[in-house]
């Protein structure tokens, strides 16, 4: 499998079934950070603690216009992503939430292994 392939295939676990988004610890770095859709800076921790909370149900969270491109053991992979899901309310109701944005990670292999150091997420609500 080609180095192109490997990522293509992590990304695409991310986002294959979208009610384990919370399981992605193992593919963040140690060092990892992203920059939210609001400019935030965001921790690796941060993220894992804001998934795990996030009570959020998320139906579908499809991707296209994806593009992977390999530099020896770093690799950069950029695409667009639509969220689909609902939130639960307090009055017992859920609302709908439709979230599209586009998004680049960078992902670096070590000893064999692929993980995102680094990714950036915009809306395009």
């Amino acid at each position: 499998m080609s180095a192109e392939d490997e990522v293509r295939a992590l990304e695409e676990s991310i986002y294959a079934d979208p009610s384990n988004r919370a399981n992605v610890g193992h593919l963040l770095a140690p060092e990892f950070w992203e920059v939210s859709p609001s400019g935030e800076k965001v921790t690796r921790a941060m993220v894992l603690e804001r998934l795990a909370a996030n009570p959020m149900i998320v139906d579908e969270y499809p991707r296209d216009d994806t593009k992977i491109e390999v530099y020896g053991d770093t690799a950069i992979s950029t695409g667009r992503a639509t969220l689909k899901g609902r939130m639960p309310q307090a009055d017992g109701t859920e609302k709908t939430i439709v979230r599209s944005g586009r998004y680049a990670h960078v992902w670096v292999r070590r000893d064999g292994v692929w993980q995102t150091v680094f990714a950036q997420n915009s809306n395009t609500d």
